[in-house]
């Protein structure tokens, strides 16, 4: 997510994050494989409610799929329009909440499991 980029290529790795963002079929794509391929990542930044959830998974996405740091991401962003940013966080707001729902059930298991507090009927 952050490294040093040659000033030659920072023109074709922003092209290619807005390309990503402004995309929200290929967007979705992306952000779901962040939560599959990063799981450590997405329960670190996922969980945490005052974080920038959204901007994570931008971000994520666009490194994950493009290579783009995330200060190249940030600029692409500024490219998009006001429409496009909508439907980006739309999209991140969907992949979040699948993940939570999916993530939240499996948590509560175990830690209903962990804690003992499995109780059958009397």
């Amino acid at each position: 997510m952050y490294k040093e980029t040659k000033i030659s290529e920072r023109e074709q790795l922003i092209n290619k994050a807005r390309n990503l963002l402004s995309n929200t079929d290929n967007l979705y794509i992306a952000m779901s494989r962040v939560t599959k391929e990063w799981p450590i990542a997405a329960m670190v930044n996922l969980t945490n409610i005052e974080r920038n959830r959204r901007a994570w998974m931008g971000q994520s996405a666009c490194c994950l799929v493009c290579d783009t740091p995330e200060d190249l991401t940030r600029e692409s962003w500024m490219l998009l329009t006001e429409d496009e940013r909508r439907k980006a966080n739309k999209v991140a707001d969907i992949v979040i909440t699948e993940w939570t729902t999916s993530h939240l059930k499996e948590y509560y298991a175990k830690e209903v499991f962990r804690q003992g507090r499995l109780q059958f009927g009397d």
